[in-house]
């Protein structure tokens, strides 16, 4: 059985504050064009296959035939579907699964990290992986990534530079 292949957090982090400007934040089209992009020519670079839309997951990233990174976007987390985007990481076999949203409310994303906790722990299966994370905050233009471990306990936090 091959090891496990990890993405560093704050490269995910970096990854989407390159893609996501100030200048095109709240135009939802156009951020999820610019970050599957950036993802996408990310993973290239990297020497990863990408695919768009796998069944219900908006991208993964292939290797030798093992999904290495799987990639789920919610433009609008205002409907509560930061629990169904995770849930469907949960199932998905990937090495990485990253779920990018958005929210400035710091009681909300308090309450958002504790039910992904939550949820990761209670993954009925047995692969280790690593969880990420990351949500825009309006308040400066900016994102926060979070990691988990298998077990749901968040083991890093890592907040992206301020803009100037």
């Amino acid at each position: 059985m091959s090891e496990r292949r990890t993405i560093s957090l704050e490269i995910l982090v970096r990854l989407c504050e390159q893609a996501i400007t100030e200048e095109i934040w709240f135009d939802d089209n156009e951020c999820t064009r610019k970050l599957m992009t950036a993802f996408s020519e990310f993973a290239h670079r990297s020497g990863y296959r990408v695919e768009q839309e796998f069944h219900t997951i908006d991208m993964v990233w292939w290797s030798d035939g093992r999904m290495i990174v799987a990639i789920e976007s919610e433009n609008d987390p205002r409907t509560g579907p930061i629990e169904n985007e995770w849930k469907k990481l949960i199932y998905i076999d990937a090495d990485n699964k990253l779920l990018v949203s958005y929210c400035s409310d710091a009681n909300l994303r308090e309450a958002w990290l504790k039910r992904a906790e939550q949820i990761i722990a209670g993954n009925p299966r047995s692969k280790d992986s690593a969880y990420y994370l990351i949500l825009g905050d309006r308040a400066f233009y900016g994102f926060r990534g979070y990691e988990f471990d298998s077990s749901g306990r968040t083991i890093k936090r890592v907040r992206a530079q301020e803009r100037q």
